[in-house]
């Protein structure tokens, strides 16, 4: 059985003793205003930063949940990744495979030894620079190279979320992170190890694992979406509540992509109508359909099966185990693991350091001493990020709330008890919620969703200019940038209607090959009564004739002439 984080904590506040490499054991570990050391989690292992003397940095990620095959996974990775093409790329970081590189209570374990990588993860690069749309081009365009030499080496890393792609150089360098789940070529006798982040993976992929280098097709897609979104319509960042647990959409949206209110009301702005259709399309499709970007940005969208458009109910699922902030028998569990926690808050504490810096305690219910107890502690960094937001108490702010909050639970003990604590790095992480949306999330009770709100329209009455299909694949167009339309609930499916039938008619702009391209694409099993035709299409009643309004103008001319000449004839009268 492999340590657990309280193990690696322990072990790491002196690791100059518990380290076999030599060069690590010459490192100290910083550590937080607690006295603990920093780490991070992922899914399989602990992330531990170290640093030497000549201003070296490495990432020692130390394993607390066991991996099938670990020895012979990283034996074909690291083999792999020493190729020429592949380390001239710059991708991948000098990593050192070490099966007895840590003692942790007189045992050996195994622990990977990294480079520390440059710049900042991908997610917090985006929020800071969601915003700036140079710099979200520069990594729009980063991704679509990355994803194009992943699948030329038949590479595919399995994880691909913004936790494990680091970002610098202003968007135009990345670098991956964490070889858990890669996928190489000589590991198919293997099986997958995980199945990713819900929020950026296909929603067949929990149920089929599937093992090849397909793997990141569908994150790359998202992404790319999401960039292309974001550089014209930054304020999507902040009304998706966007963070680095999700970028614009979520695993909900994919489950149910007929009925997701974020892709109908996407959709129904002509600038992103089609990138969304083909976005339903996907996730409706079998996952070995999944297209690369390439062949996604050209509507290549291979064929999909039928959708029931009866409701669907959806149960909540997170990236991460979901856990109610006073249920402390399941928080114990969970020691060591990154997790979402749900609850109200029952009080604000604001303090001070022995330096006079202010922190807050955020509880769950009254405060007692030797009550074992889950918190969220807030250091002055992150007050002071809630300050500039302009958000002087955060007392006001969640007091009596209900919220979410994504971190890795960490136990913490000193003379007053045991508390188990997430410490936020970033004000933005903490999500105020109401009573509905945290019953939902805790599986206490589903959502609806009428997949008909959203439906595809038939491929004849989809009629975009030539212009809107260019601006889709990100070529240039000078023309002014559409604005989103705003949508009500209840009127869904006329909103389609209307966004799609404003181009309609026929249009001596539009390129012959991209409509016939948009004529292939499938449809979901909705159809419309046979007595019914829709509005856009209905033609005139048969007992009514129709007017001209040709007519209808010379007519209303005439009489306002008449009556002119009448008044002028009555002033000659009337002076005589």
């Amino acid at each position: 059985m492999l340590p657990n984080l309280s193990d690696y904590m322990q072990t790491f506040q002196n690791p100059q003793y518990f380290l076999t490499d030599q060069t690590l054991a010459s490192c100290r570990c910083p550590k937080d205003q607690q006295g603990q050391p920093l780490v991070q989690s992922g899914g399989f292992a602990l992330t531990f930063k170290l640093e030497g003397e000549n201003k070296n940095k490495w990432a020692v990620r130390c394993f607390h949940r066991e991996v099938n095959d670990r020895d012979t996974r990283y034996s074909i990775i690291t083999r792999k990744l020493k190729e020429p093409s592949i380390q001239q790329s710059g991708y991948f970081l000098e990593f050192e495979y070490q099966p007895e590189g840590v003692v942790v209570k007189s045992k050996r374990y195994p622990i990977v030894k990294m480079a520390w990588a440059k710049g900042e993860t991908l997610g917090t690069f985006l929020e800071k620079n969601y915003n700036n749309k140079t710099y979200l081009l520069n990594l729009k365009k980063a991704l679509i190279d990355l994803a194009s030499f992943l699948k030329s080496n038949g590479i595919a890393h399995g994880d691909i979320q913004p936790g494990n792609i680091m970002v610098s150089n202003e968007g135009k360098r990345l670098q991956l992170i964490d070889y858990d789940g890669m996928f190489v070529p000589g590991m198919e006798q293997l099986s997958a190890s995980e199945t990713g982040v819900p929020n950026f993976q296909h929603p067949k992929r929990g149920t089929t694992n599937p093992w090849n280098d397909k793997l990141d097709r569908f994150p790359f897609i998202i992404f790319d979406i999401a960039l292309t979104i974001l550089s014209n319509n930054p304020e999507y960042w902040t009304k998706t509540n966007s963070s680095d647990e999700k970028i614009l959409f979520e695993t909900t949206d994919y489950i149910a992509p007929l009925g997701s209110a974020l892709f109908n009301e996407l959709k129904a702005n002509p600038s992103y109508s089609q990138t969304i259709a083909a976005l339903q399309k996907i996730c409706l499709a079998n996952f070995e359909l999944i297209p690369t970007v390439d062949d996604y940005a050209k509507f290549n969208i291979a064929q999909t099966t039928d959708y029931n458009s009866q409701p669907i109910e959806i149960w909540y699922k997170g990236n991460h185990p979901v856990v109610n902030a006073v249920d402390i028998t399941n928080i114990q569990k969970h020691d060591g693991d990154v997790v979402e926690i749900v609850g109200q808050i029952c009080e604000v504490k604001r303090l001070s350091t022995r330096n006079k810096r202010p922190y807050c305690f955020i509880n769950f219910r009254p405060w007692a001493a030797h009550q074992t107890s889950f918190r969220i502690v807030l250091w002055s960094t992150v007050l002071k990020q809630f300050a500039d937001m302009g958000i002087p108490s955060v007392e006001e702010r969640f007091k009596n709330r209900y919220i979410s909050l994504t971190g890795l639970l960490v136990k913490f003990t000193n003379e007053n008890g045991t508390s188990y604590q997430i410490i936020p790095s970033n004000a933005n992480s903490i999500s105020i919620i109401d009573h509905e949306e945290f019953s939902f999330r805790l599986n206490k009770k589903a959502k609806k969703i009428m997949p008909q709100f959203g439906r595809t329209l038939p491929a004849q009455n989809i009629c975009v200019p030539k212009n809107n299909v260019d601006k889709l694949r990100g070529i240039a167009v000078a023309s002014k940038q559409s604005k989103p339309l705003q949508t009500n609930t209840s009127n869904k499916s006329q909103i389609q209607q209307r966004g799609v039938t404003s181009y309609g008619g026929t249009s001596s702009t539009r390129s012959t090959s991209n409509i016939d391209k948009l004529k292939s694409a499938t449809t979901p099993s909705y159809k419309p009564s046979q007595n019914s035709t829709p509005s856009y299409n209905r033609p005139p009643p048969s007992n009514v004739t129709p007017t001209s309004n040709t007519s209808k103008n010379s007519s209303s001319n005439g009489c306002i002439i008449i009556l002119i000449i009448a008044f002028v004839l009555f002033l000659l009268l009337s002076s005589c």
